[in-house]
């Protein structure tokens, strides 16, 4: 977000969110549940920064 957005960034931003769900799809569970020291307060701010986000490429 601080360095603002690219003709590619929504396809890369995409990709990432493909994987990270392929991922968790073939472990049968989620990423964040692998590291404990992440706070529910984290997830929910990786979750809206993800909103922010797509947002930035709708204004595209």
């Amino acid at each position: 977000m601080r360095k603002g957005t690219y003709d590619n960034s929504l396809e890369y931003f995409n990709s990432v969110i493909a994987l990270k769900d392929r991922l968790e799809d073939r472990m049968g569970c989620s990423l964040y549940s692998l590291f404990p020291e992440i706070s529910n307060d984290d997830i929910l701010f990786v979750f809206q920064d993800r909103t922010k986000l797509t947002s930035l490429f709708e204004k595209r």
